[in-house]
Formats: structure tokens, sequence, C-alpha cells
């Protein structure tokens, strides 16, 4: 009998392969966003992360992106964009095989910004409920049509998390400078390492970051040592502009162009991706549209 982590890994390779070009390069990136615990803002960040994604040229034309919630207990990133949340994820693991393109456009919200969002309803289920071949299968699919997908995960272990994460070109883990955090981080990485997700797709975040010269609080420099790594991004604090962009359905682009957050935001993806990016390919080398069409 063929063992459930051995059907789990032939799934995630299916996966991996059907995101690849005639040469056998990726043309999907995975981008996973991941916390030890809530309030961390990685909802926010996932948004962020994929509008700069949004933003950025692939083969001369705007690339496509698509950021899906797997948050399920307490999904936001629909309510946040103000878009549709028409994922059902314990039904597609009812019968993984009925999903397919058509399937997965009737799930598809679209955003003004020209994002794809496929989020579920804000109404808090078992995670457990859903499998790890329903999660593998809906990535399948989505990475099939997509240049970029960044997918929230939640902070809770699941039985499909490490499959997500190991089969994630970047991993961004979401954390903020407090003791906590820090040793929450630090016992994430450990276990990410020994389940053997590849260190360098691991990048730690630093969200809602003050720069402290004195008095209370963790120091970047204590937190570096306590982690016994380099900090890898840092994201400014502005929660006055973060939670009216929240509360009003829109972009930090639409409230504040060219704010701290936004610059900062898309600098990282701007470095990920190019360390990321493939050699040009040959002259006259194409592909197809991969996006589902829209209504």
């Amino acid at each position: 009998m063929v063992s459930a982590d051995v059907i789990t890994a032939i799934s995630h390779a299916l996966r991996r392969s059907h995101a690849t070009d005639a040469h056998g390069r990726h043309l999907c990136k995975l981008f996973s966003l991941v916390r030890r615990s809530g309030g961390m803002g990685g909802t926010f960040l996932a948004i962020q992360t994929a509008l700069s994604l949004l933003g950025r040229n692939r083969k001369g034309s705007k690339a496509h992106v698509c950021l899906v919630d797997l948050n399920f207990q307490s999904a936001v990133s629909a309510i946040y964009l103000d878009v549709d949340a028409n994922l059902d994820l314990v039904e597609i693991a009812r019968s993984p095989d009925r999903l397919d393109a058509h399937l997965l456009h009737a799930m598809v919200s679209h955003h003004r910004s020209g994002l794809d969002v496929i989020a579920p309803p804000p109404a808090p289920i078992e995670l457990e409920s859903v499998t790890p071949e329903a999660v593998t299968k809906l990535l399948d699919v989505v990475c099939e049509h997509y240049d970029y997908v960044v997918v929230d995960l939640p902070p809770a272990w699941t039985r499909w998390t490490i499959d997500v994460i190991g089969g994630s070109d970047v991993v961004l883990l979401v954390m903020q400078l407090s003791v906590a955090a820090v040793q929450q981080a630090r016992a994430l990485i450990e276990k990410l390492t020994a389940e053997g997700v590849a260190p360098e797709t691991i990048n730690l975040v630093v969200n809602r970051y003050r720069r402290k010269f004195w008095g209370s609080g963790v120091q970047l420099s204590s937190a570096q040592e306590a982690l016994g790594r380099k900090v890898d991004f840092l994201i400014a604090d502005d929660p006055d502009l973060v939670s009216k962009a929240l509360d009003h359905g829109q972009t930090l682009s639409e409230i504040r162009p060219r704010s701290a957050i936004e610059k900062q935001v898309t600098n990282m993806v701007d470095h990920l991706v190019a360390r990321l990016s493939p050699p040009a390919p040959a002259a006259g080398a194409g592909r197809a549209d991969r996006s589902p069409a829209r209504s």
C-alpha cells in the first residue's frame, strides 16, 4: 500500500512540474507567508506583496498574480480588498479531481487593481477538514494559470502546511520585535529546517518596525543574535495608514502613493524576484496566456 506521505509528495511534484515551460523552467513562482501567531500583519503583507508583484512585467506584459487565502479560521483578505469570497475548499476536498480551470474561474474574484483573489468566506471551519490533497490540487490548478501566486497561510500548523511551504519558491516568515515573536520565529525556523525546507527560501520579515535607540523593547541586533541569523527585510510601522487602507478596502497607493511601507515592500519584492529570475530566454520564445478568462 502506498503511504499518504508518498501520495502527497507525488501530488506536490506534479504541481511544481505543471508550472514549467518547454525548457523545464518554472513559470509560476509561489510565495508563502507564514507566522506563528495572529496579529503579525501577515495578511496585510500578503496583500501588499501580491500587489507589488502585480506591478512587474513578465516577458513584456503585465504579470498575472493571484492571492490565495488559506487562513480559513480568520480569513479577512477578501474583506480588506472588498471582493467576493468564493473559495469552498471543504467542498473541493470531497472531490479534488473536479477542480479544473472552469471551477477555478468560478472561485476567482477580480480586484480593480488587476489582482485576482481566491479567499474563503469569513466563517470559521475545522482546519482538519481541509485535506492535503485538496490544498495541493487547488495550488496545482492555480499555478497553471498565473505567473505569481501568493499564499497566506494560517498561524496554526496543519497537515498541509509543510507541503505548501516546502513547495514554495519564497517563504516570508513574518514577525515583530518582541521576545515572544523572536522565540516563535526561531522555533519555526528550526522546524522548517528539520522538515527539509531549503534555508535559502526562508526570509525573515520584521513587520511594524520602529527603530529604537534606547528604552524598552527588543533591539534589532538582539533579535538577530537570538535568531542566529540576520533579518532579511524591515517593513515600517504606520498604523494609521494601514488601518485606513484596510478599513476602506483600498490599497496603500490609493491612500498615500509611495509611502515608506509601499517602497519597502516593493524593494523586498524586487530583491526576491531578481533572485528567482532565470536566464533570459532565447529570442522568439514565448508563452501562452495562462490567466483565467475574465467575465
